[in-house]
């Protein structure tokens, strides 16, 4: 069953429920009221009778207007003696029949008040005649059974059936438009998931979105969703295409050159030029393939690094002595600047050379494209304390933090890439977009995340400034003096 019919189903089940209990509390009412009315309305009969009982000249002349005025109101006369034991009924039914214990009918008699009698077949409300004078041996009643009062409340019924049913056909028509409401929007959204399913990313939950209600906010979550389904789809599409790519590029170079040499058409002259190139594409692949795994491990949650103790300035002083022969190769103007004192952290060294590897090749290769002398800064130092003292109630008390910059003179960044710089798989489309899939950035920040540090990155139409801070070592024994040495 659809839910518009499950719910318009609930709604009018509901209404036939409180119907059913509205009425038969309406029943049980009215007829409570309507007992109360009748001993009301007997009660002021039986004064009626007792007026015409004293106007009336003699007995027999009396006894004919009783007898009238009770057949006019659908009445029946009842005559008892003191022990409640029937002399005369108008109804021929009660004539010698007992109405009950003579103790409650005498204590009725005194008060004037109204009495029931169930017996032979009988049910009957009874009100004495109040004709004053207590020694009369004999006592008229008026009487009138109960079950007019059941044809009364039965003539009604009618009505109140008319009305239950009009009360429920309308339940069902709110239940049906405000089920069609809800049901409505969730159908197209249902269907936008079924094309969505059956390849068309271009489906859109066609709703209103505009309101604060849950089907509002589904719906704005669900176009939210496939908007963000079809940018990762575009990113991974540029993924593959940049992948093939850069694997294409350097096998294509590598299988050229080998066959070359295999061939005998190298010079012995070039045999050494190529051999290079083919050791620096397979070094490229290599490098290629190796951040793909990372990519992998990071995505399965197996990115597992060493913890022990490293001093920064080593890292440092390596990538100072790698990247000199390259700065002097390529005619980069390559400064290196650090602290004697140790850079102490807790970490793992060669991820950490990952990282400052990755930016240090990306500013070599910008910095080649500067208009001026191409310029590449490696800069260690202590960063100073960050965090500020708090209420003692857990807040960060302050520590001190290590930053590495890497700065380059080449194009800047433009403004709309910076915020998607350390994506996966993004790259930028200007002047920094010279190969790679943009994996090194992503796989750097999530290094130096693990560490407990950040990456950030500042960059303008010219120059771009890559700092990464970690967290010192404070248990390092040279930890205090380096501090004292930054803040002197």
């Amino acid at each position: 069953m659809k839910l518009q019919k499950r719910l318009t189903t609930s709604y009018l089940i509901i209404a036939l429920i409180a119907t059913l209990l509205a009425g038969t509390a309406g029943a049980f009412v009215l007829r409570v009221q309507q007992e109360r009315t009748a001993r009301t309305t007997l009660q002021s009969m039986a004064r009626q009778a007792a007026v015409v009982l004293r106007n009336a000249p003699n007995r027999s002349l009396a006894a004919r207007e009783l007898r009238a005025l009770a057949e006019q109101h659908g009445l029946r006369l009842l005559v008892i003696n003191r022990e409640g034991q029937v002399v005369a009924d108008t109804g021929d039914t009660l004539e010698g029949a007992s109405l009950g214990d003579p103790a409650s009918i005498a204590a009725a008699l005194r008060t004037d008040s109204v009495f029931s009698y169930r017996g032979n077949g009988e049910d009957l409300l009874l009100a004495p005649i109040p004709i004053g004078g207590s020694e009369a041996n004999n006592v008229v009643l008026l009487a009138v059974p109960r079950s007019s009062l059941l044809n009364s409340w039965i003539e009604l019924l009618p009505g109140l059936l008319g009305a239950m049913a009009v009360a429920v056909l309308v339940s069902w028509a709110v239940g049906w438009y405000f089920s069609r409401r809800i049901t409505e929007p969730l159908g197209k959204i249902t269907e936008a998931a079924k094309r969505i399913a059956a390849g068309d990313f271009s489906a859109r939950a066609e709703v209103d979105t505009s309101g604060d209600d849950e089907i509002a906010q589904l719906a704005r979550a669900f176009n939210t969703m496939i908007d963000e389904v079809n940018v990762a789809r575009d990113t991974q599409r540029d993924f593959l295409a940049n992948v093939s790519h850069d694997l294409r590029t350097p096998l294509t170079s590598i299988q050229g050159f080998s066959e070359a040499l295999m061939d005998g058409t190298v010079p012995p002259a070039q045999q050494q030029r190529v051999a290079a190139i083919i050791h620096e594409e397979a070094s490229r692949l290599s490098r290629l393939v190796q951040d793909l795994l990372d990519l992998a491990r990071i995505e399965s949650g197996r990115f597992i690094m060493a913890r022990r103790d490293v001093d920064l300035n080593e890292i440092i002083q390596r990538l100072k002595d790698i990247y000199a022969s390259r700065a002097e190769a390529e005619g980069i103007k390559f400064k290196v600047r650090h602290p004697r004192k140790a850079l102490p952290i807790i970490g793992d060294p060669d991820r950490l050379e990952q990282v400052l590897t990755n930016l240090l090749d990306n500013a070599f290769k910008y910095a080649q494209q500067s208009p001026d002398a191409p310029e590449v800064r490696l800069i260690g130092k202590l960063g100073g304390v960050r965090g500020v003292a708090q209420d003692g109630a857990g807040g960060d008390l302050g520590r001190w933090w290590i930053e590495i910059q890497v700065m380059d003179n080449g194009p800047g960044i433009a403004a709309q890439d910076l915020p998607h710089i350390f994506d996966r798989f993004y790259r930028a489309d200007q002047a920094r977009s010279g190969g790679g899939v943009g994996l090194g950035l992503a796989i750097a920040r999530e290094i130096v995340q693990a560490h407990g540090g950040e990456i950030a990155v500042e960059s303008g139409d010219k120059g771009t400034t890559f700092t990464v801070r970690l967290p010192m070592n404070m248990g390092h024994q040279s930890t205090q003096e380096s501090a004292q040495h930054a803040s002197a």
